[in-house]
């Protein structure tokens, strides 16, 4: 049996799409969870901040939890300009750079960091 191009394009034409609709469905999947996560955080007391290296500015604060702007004083946006740097207090700010840092390696530090702002 002989497939001609057209139903070979076909066939790939078919199959990104339900390429694309697995992959929708696993976004979807993880935004739930990811949504959760804050959400039970926020409902234990628990802040959560992620951070990138953005510009050549290490530890760029890309995302916190409602529970991190109260705790702060700072409205989610004043926070979104800053840095850790700007974050923590100078004496915890060694180690919390340090288990960044480590992260970025790929190495395995403990989940989360309690420090002073």
């Amino acid at each position: 049996m002989r497939i001609s191009n057209k139903n070979r394009t076909n066939a790939q034409k078919s199959t990104k799409k339900v390429d694309r609709g697995k992959t929708k469905q696993g976004v979807d999947k993880q935004e739930k969870y990811y949504k959760l996560l804050v959400e039970t955080a926020n409902r234990a007391g628990e802040g959560i901040i992620l951070l990138q290296n953005i510009n050549g500015k290490e530890g760029s604060i890309v995302f916190i939890s409602d529970q991190v702007a109260r705790v702060s004083g700072y409205s989610k946006e004043e926070v979104l300009r800053m840095s850790i740097a700007d974050l923590v207090s100078p004496d915890s700010l060694p180690v919390v750079l340090e288990r960044y840092r480590r992260r970025q390696m790929g190495e395995e530090v403990p989940p989360h960091t309690r420090s002073r702002c």
